[in-house]
C-alpha cells in the first residue's frame, strides 16, 4: 500500500476515511472504512448542525471565519478580546481579571452535542489540561447558560501575557485548529468507542421494556452478529447519535444467537 493520503485529498477523490470498533469475544479490532461521498455529505451535514450548535451565533459574529490558524500572530489579533463583541453576552469572571481584554472565550460542546464534538471536546481538554493548572492559569474550563437554551461549555484562554507576548496555552490551541482544519476528528480511537457505546445503548433503548430478561451482553453480540451477518445500515453511526436497530432487528439477530427467551419472543409479537 502507499503513503496514507490527507483528509484534503480523501475530500478531492470521493472518499473519506473513517474509523470504526468491532467487538469480538475477546479484543477490539479496528476496522478502516472508506465511505463513499454521497455518504460523508450526509455525516457532514450533520456535524454541520452540531457545530452550529455548539459555537453561540455571538461567537461566530465576532470573528472571521476564515482564520488562518497557522499565522499565530493574526489568529491572535482576531480573537482577543472576542468575548466583548458577543451580542447579550456578560462574563462574570471577566470582572475580576485586571487583563480581561487579553482573553478570548471558545466554545468546544453544548447541551445537545454529539458523539464528534464531545470526543473533540475533551480531547482539547485533555491537550489544555497543562495550562489550566496554577493560581494565575493560562486556560480556564468555563461553562455558559442559560435558561431559555441550556449551556455551551468551553474555555477561556489568555491570548497575550503580562509582556504583551503570545502565550503558550494560545500557540497550543492554533495547533489544535490546524489539526481540525486537516481532519476533523482529533482522536479516532475515543470517537470510534463513543460510536460503539451509543450504538449499544441504542440497542438497550429499543428493548427496554424486556431488558430485565436478556442475558448481560447481549448488546454487544448483537453488534457483532449485524456485522457478521452484513447488516452494517444497523451498526453506522447516524446523526452521530451511534447507530440504530429497529426491535424486529435486533429480535432476528438474538434468535439466531440463542439469546432470545420465549417471554421475549412473546413480548416482541405484541
Amino acid at each position: 500500500p502507499g503513503p496514507i493520503p490527507t483528509w484534503k485529498e480523501l475530500c478531492s477523490n470521493g472518499s473519506v476515511t473513517t474509523a470504526s470498533w468491532k467487538s469480538t469475544s475477546n479484543f477490539w479490532q479496528r476496522k478502516q472504512k472508506l465511505r463513499k461521498r454521497q455518504h460523508w455529505t450526509a455525516f457532514k451535514r450533520s456535524m454541520a448542525i452540531s457545530q452550529e450548535a455548539s459555537w453561540l451565533n455571538c461567537t461566530k459574529q465576532s470573528m472571521s471565519s476564515n482564520i488562518d490558524w497557522t499565522d499565530v500572530e493574526a489568529a491572535a489579533k482576531e480573537t482577543v478580546g472576542n468575548w466583548r463583541k458577543f451580542s447579550c453576552f456578560a462574563w462574570s469572571r471577566g470582572y475580576d481579571l485586571d487583563d480581561a481584554d487579553r482573553w478570548a472565550i471558545f466554545y468546544t460542546s453544548n447541551r445537545d452535542a454529539g458523539l464528534l464534538d464531545q470526543s473533540n471536546s475533551d480531547q482539547i481538554a485533555k491537550l489544555l489540561a497543562p495550562f489550566a493548572e496554577g493560581d494565575d492559569p493560562d486556560v480556564v474550563f468555563e461553562s455558559h447558560s442559560h435558561w431559555a437554551v441550556g449551556h455551551v461549555d468551553g474555555f477561556s484562554i489568555r491570548v497575550h501575557g503580562k509582556d504583551g507576548r503570545i502565550t503558550q496555552a494560545f500557540k497550543e490551541f492554533c495547533g489544535i485548529k490546524q489539526k481540525l482544519d486537516d481532519y476533523p476528528i482529533l482522536n479516532e480511537e475515543d470517537y470510534s468507542q463513543r460510536e460503539y457505546q451509543a450504538t449499544l445503548e441504542n440497542y438497550a433503548t429499543e428493548m427496554w421494556a424486556v431488558r430485565k430478561e436478556l442475558p448481560e451482553g447481549w448488546e454487544a453480540d448483537v453488534y457483532r452478529w449485524f456485522g457478521d451477518n452484513g447488516k452494517d445500515r444497523f451498526t453506522e453511526n447516524r446523526d452521530d447519535q451511534g447507530g440504530y436497530a429497529p426491535k424486529e432487528a435486533i429480535v432476528e439477530a438474538l434468535q439466531d444467537l440463542g439469546l432470545l427467551p420465549s417471554v421475549v419472543m412473546e413480548a416482541s409479537k405484541r
